[in-house]
């Protein structure tokens, strides 16, 4: 059965936890202190204050590109100001992950770093900055460095819940599951609400094939957070894969009561439809995946075998086609190519290839 495991890493999607749990893991561009007052308007102009001013009030509009000329401003006028340097570098790594090519990903984020390393050379003790240095070794899938930061920032806040779940991660990423068990589980003892520990943490056990550790961990994390989806669908992914389809449906289907347009819900909804042979309400769901998700190939690939079981051979092609447009080298793509022919040929009066049905 197709299962797509739902997995928070590395701080890339956690970024409310974080900074719930870490005050400035992954904060934003932090707001300037108040203006000083002067009798004369032009001098408060040529101050660093005023340009931190300008440029807070331009990253609150969402408007960094403008921002970071009154920025380095500050920063030419006042080489020790932490926050100018700090919201430089958030301005630079906020367009990185804006950026249209690589080159413009590449400059930016080196100007991030460049930022944040000067921050950290004036202040070795401001977590802000491991934990930024740490997310923008792990863009670059320089995992040793990654860790070196986080071990860093470990010396100084040894008991920073957000801090193990990262480390974790990283050793998780490198396939040091021991490592990375202890951490998330450290992680859990600190703040035992951080429910993304939690599936992480299941998701290690089944790669080492510990279901019922695996099993354990998830249920945990819904008790915690009853509107825990990704340990819910995890949880109902585990099932489908022991053959407990019933279970497994009852997971998916909650999962849509808390959130109706999920898109992988309703996909792996789908799959438990198809394994029991139920392709009516399969393609239904699988068309509702398709549509809260366009561009994910393998919804149009288990859509298009579906249909096609279902003698809907026109509406089969046009998903067998579209999958092949979004993936042409894709894992299905040979599968996808033999279901296409079979339909034309079956259209032209000519017998029909089989058609390898499993999935």
């Amino acid at each position: 059965m197709f299962a797509l495991r739902m997995f928070h890493t590395l701080l890339m999607v956690c970024l409310l936890t974080v900074i719930t749990l870490a005050g400035m893991a992954d904060a934003k561009p932090v707001t300037s202190h108040s203006l000083p007052l002067y009798d004369v308007q032009e001098n408060a102009r040529d101050t660093a204050y005023h340009e931190l001013h300008q440029a807070t009030e331009l990253i609150g509009a969402h408007h960094c590109t403008e921002a970071i000329p009154h920025l380095e401003a500050a920063v030419e006028k006042s080489p020790t100001n932490l926050m100018a340097l700090f919201n430089l570098g958030a301005c630079h790594y906020d367009l990185a992950r804006e950026a249209k090519n690589r080159t413009e990903f590449d400059a930016h984020l080196v100007q991030a770093e460049n930022a944040f390393v000067r921050v950290q050379s004036l202040n070795a003790d401001l977590l802000m900055t491991y934990f930024r240095l740490g997310k923008i070794a792990l863009t670059r899938n320089d995992f040793e460095q990654a860790e070196h930061y986080y071990r860093a920032a470990l010396e100084i806040a040894p008991d920073n819940a957000v801090l193990h779940f990262n480390l974790a991660g990283v050793y998780d990423e490198q396939k040091r599951y021991d490592e990375a068990i202890a951490h998330y589980k450290r992680s859990i003892e600190l703040s035992p609400d951080f429910v993304f520990a939690y599936n992480n943490l299941g998701l290690v056990y089944e790669i080492l094939k510990d279901t019922n550790q695996a099993e354990k961990v998830y249920k945990a994390a819904l008790k915690k957070n009853r509107s825990y989806n990704f340990a819910r669908l995890n949880l109902g992914n585990l099932y489908a894969e022991q053959g407990k389809y019933r279970t497994a449906r009852k997971l998916y289907e909650e999962a849509l009561q808390y959130e109706p347009e999920n898109a992988w819900a309703h996909l792996y909804l789908g799959n438990v439809y198809f394994q029991t042979d139920d392709l009516e309400n399969a393609s239904r769901e699988y068309q509702a995946s398709i549509e809260r998700n366009p561009g994910y190939a393998t919804a149009y690939y288990l859509q298009a075998v579906t249909l096609h079981r279902l003698q809907r051979y026109d509406e089969s092609l046009i998903a067998g086609l579209k999958y092949m447009s979004l993936a042409p080298q894709g894992r299905y793509s040979q599968e996808i190519m033999a279901l296409i022919i079979g339909i034309k040929m079956k259209h032209a009066g000519v017998s029909e290839p089989i058609l390898n049905k499993e999935k």
